[in-house]
């Protein structure tokens, strides 16, 4: 062999590697035409006499393919390494960002790009769930999905904050002003007038509640009141309805999160409802969630979260809870019979500095704590403001008792 061709085809795997291999002379190959593997390995086989020259010709080329091949496998497989290390880092980029809200009240569990086009920011479809299958809609089953949507195209609509939270704000001053009537003039009915004589109030009233949170459950699940479900029974930060702010305290999707708020409520409740009456309770439960859900509401518009969706009863249950330990800050709590070794004051003050400790980090969860804080702070301010009310009372009923009226003598 020639000692330029022995150094050409000793370094031939060098030359590879860095991309430098020169071209091969014409009498390698035909010209126009590469020869396949299969042909050049066969091509000792071949029953014509070949030259000693060709058959190191032939040789080299075999090595060239063989290095190919083995360069062209290691190339696809970095490939594969970049193209799942850029999925797994578009992953964290996604789960780094604050998601939609689901209820504990709150997030929705998928997040999804959002890109800007000529209509407005357009949202991407959520993740999907790799062990899910796709199921095949019927016709009028996806009908009532896209009379469901009420965004369409998935692009947000082009709305200013003002106009995304002004409606909803004269909405919730209504409600807090008829709360507040409610609360100063209701008058129970007599036992006779009641449906369930025989039943407490304060357990009619929050079975009651019970019963309606239940029916908006199940009913959420027939086709025919998804749009119904979707635009009065959630706040969307893209394009809110004001009257969803009261709708969307009866909505929950699944079974955890209206058991966990229903177990709470009963808990706080029924002390509540026996110490203050029906009236202020309703006036209490209604209003934290209405003030609850405009502060979820008005944290998502601010901070752009055009992919949150608002619902549950938290802001209404921990308006309860609120009240229910800031009208005895210093007594103790009792649960299932048991006394808690902390006074209320401190369950509250712990419970409002986890939810700020949430709120501020702003990781991606499920647990909507601006509602949580709203909420819990308007039950303790409807607490401050009935204990103010008491303590006026008390004191106008002792300047009473202290002066005596004065005596009209018959003879005057």
């Amino acid at each position: 062999m020639p000692v330029h061709l022995w150094v050409f085809t000793r370094n031939i795997p060098r030359l590879l590697h860095l991309g430098r291999l020169p071209m091969l002379p014409s009498n390698w190959l035909p010209v126009g035409k590469t020869m396949p593997p299969a042909e050049l390995q066969d091509a000792g086989s071949t029953t014509a006499p070949l030259s000693s020259g060709d058959t190191i010709h032939r040789s080299a080329c075999v090595a060239i393919m063989r290095i190919r091949e083995e360069n062209e496998a290691k190339w696809e497989a970095e490939q594969a390494v970049k193209t799942a290390e850029a999925a797994k880092k578009e992953r964290f980029e996604l789960h780094s960002t604050r998601g939609p809200l689901e209820l504990s009240a709150g997030v929705q569990p998928s997040v999804a790009l959002t890109t800007t086009s000529n209509g407005g920011i357009a949202i991407s479809g959520g993740q999907t769930k790799a062990w899910l299958q796709p199921v095949e809609r019927k016709p009028w089953v996806k009908y009532y999905e896209e009379q469901a949507m009420i965004i369409k195209d998935n692009v947000v609509p082009h709305l200013s904050t003002l106009r995304r939270l002004a409606p909803s704000l004269f909405l919730a001053v209504a409600v807090l002003a008829a709360c507040l009537y409610v609360s100063n003039n209701y008058t129970p009915p007599p036992k006779s007038a009641r449906m369930f004589p025989d039943v407490p109030p304060a357990v009619a009233t929050l079975g009651a509640i019970t019963a309606g949170l239940l029916a908006t459950f199940i009913l959420s699940r027939l086709p025919v009141f998804w749009r119904a479900n979707s635009k009065y029974f959630a706040l969307v930060p893209a394009y809110p309805y004001a009257v969803s702010l009261l709708g969307a305290s009866w909505r929950h999707d699944t079974v955890s999160h209206l058991g966990m708020n229903l177990l709470t409520l009963w808990l706080f409740g029924l002390s509540l409802h026996e110490e203050v009456g029906r009236g202020t309770f309703l006036g209490i439960y209604i209003a934290s969630g209405v003030v609850g859900g405009y502060a979820s509401l008005a944290f998502n518009v601010l901070g752009k979260q055009w992919m949150s969706y608002i619902f549950g009863s938290s802001g209404c249950v921990l308006g309860v809870v609120g009240a229910s330990c800031a009208l005895r800050p210093n007594g103790t709590l009792r649960i299932f019979g048991y006394d808690l070794p902390m006074a209320a004051w401190t369950f509250v003050g712990f419970f409002a500095l986890a939810e700020l400790v949430g709120l501020v980090r702003r990781r991606r969860t499920t647990i909507d704590h601006a509602g949580h804080l709203g909420g819990l702070a308007s039950g303790v301010a409807a607490a401050m403001y009935l204990r103010k009310q008491a303590n006026e009372r008390a004191e106008r009923d002792g300047v009473m008792k202290a002066v005596p009226a004065p005596v009209v003598s018959d003879d005057a």
